[in-house]
């Protein structure tokens, strides 16, 4: 097969699990379609390929029945699906952790959630962490590349032979690349480098007297700053008055802000790390202007323009926040799945509940999050500072 039989095979699947799929299918209806969209890659349930719901006894009492499993012709479990409706949040950690526990218990190098997207896990030898390794998160695009990827990687010819094994090499080299990336950039922003910096500095310029050294050093601020996106590994670029990492040393102003009088887009914003000093003044949306005076003011006019443009609805809800953990940013009642949980809930036109208490950076990184949740791609959204 070539590229384009690959890519009319993921949009066949785009069509079975997401385009035709009404709003209130329920989890069998759309396990029914996972399937299918199995069948199209070549497995078959009549062969014995597929089994659905098999029971796995686990220590006296303990039964797991996970949704999907495939075998090998030697009835070795190759990969293990959990499906859940479109409706519902797949990346709240019990569903996850779930797919997990099968995984493990069926000693399967492979698990694929399936719900508002697909997920796809590892955990073979080549492993590098203590958890099933997240490989992707693909979006039901028809052009979507890591799609068209996975329809090549688990069409049943080419998993069978392997054929996953190059991008399986690239993504855990990535993976050891972020880690290691990770490592650098904790230590080079530890308050240990900080200190470093400060005798090498006091060194350097010993010909000074100490106390005007001291004096001097008192009126700067010295710091490495991170801009850089979080989830993802990029080479360093340069970006306009905003170099990624770099020893910035500021006079005293009545500002620290980095972002008086400026305007970013939204891909500008993921590079940047906020602070209490970067305060917006405007929404800009599709070169609609929406006056804000504060963060606050400026997630809930976001929260108004996603359900106005019908980006968002009640059956999206919950959409957790950045972290993905506990809390939620916006959801259907004032609470969160842990209800203990800190929070300051704006009611938006009756039905929607959102969470502003969060600072400056983590109100943007809400707003990206729930972007990319809602598969908002490219969004022409800019805020004015």
């Amino acid at each position: 097969m070539g590229t384009q039989e690959y890519q009319e095979i993921w949009q066949e699947i785009c069509f079975i699990l997401s385009e035709s799929i009404k709003d209130n299918v329920s989890e069998r209806d759309f396990e029914n379609q996972v399937l299918r969209a199995l069948e199209v890659l070549g497995w078959s349930e009549f062969k014995g390929e597929i089994k659905r719901q098999i029971s796995i006894q686990v220590g006296r009492q303990g039964i797991l029945k996970p949704d999907l499993v495939v075998y090998n012709k030697e009835k070795k479990t190759l990969i293990v699906i959990e499906v859940k409706r479109p409706q519902e949040d797949i990346s709240r950690d019990d569903s996850i952790a779930q797919l997990k526990s099968y995984m493990r218990q069926m000693k399967a190098d492979f698990g694929i959630l399936v719900g508002n997207e697909i997920r796809i896990y590892y955990d073979g030898q080549l492993n590098p962490q203590v958890d099933p390794l997240l490989l992707d998160k693909i979006p039901f695009i028809k052009d979507e590349q890591s799609g068209i990827n996975f329809a090549e990687i688990f069409q049943k010819k080419n998993f069978i032979s392997g054929a996953y094994l190059q991008i399986l090499d690239k993504k855990i080299s990535k993976y050891n690349a972020k880690r290691e990336s990770k490592k650098l950039k904790d230590a080079l922003l530890s308050e240990d480098t900080k200190k470093k910096i400060l005798e090498f500095l006091e060194k350097e310029f010993a010909d000074y007297n100490s106390n005007t050294f001291t004096s001097v050093m008192s009126q700067i601020s010295i710091s490495l700053e991170d801009n850089s996106n979080e989830d993802t590994i990029q080479p360093p670029q340069v970006l306009p008055n905003h170099p990624p990492r770099k020893i910035v040393v500021r006079p005293p102003s009545s500002t620290n802000s980095r972002c008086v009088d400026k305007t970013f887009s939204i891909s500008e914003l993921e590079k940047m790390h906020l602070d209490k000093d970067d305060r917006p003044k405007a929404l800009i949306i599709q070169n609609r202007t929406i006056k804000v005076s504060n963060w606050t003011d400026l997630s809930i006019k976001f929260v108004e323009w996603l359900i106005e443009s019908n980006f968002l609805k009640v059956s999206n809800l919950p959409i957790y926040s950045y972290s993905e953990r506990d809390k939620y940013f916006i959801n259907s009642k004032a609470q969160h799945k842990i209800a203990e949980k800190d929070a300051q809930w704006n009611t938006v036109l009756d039905k929607f509940h959102v969470d502003t208490k969060y600072n400056a950076d983590g109100h943007k990184k809400n707003i990206i999050h729930t972007l990319k949740h809602l598969g908002v791609h490219n969004p022409n959204i800019k805020i004015s500072f």
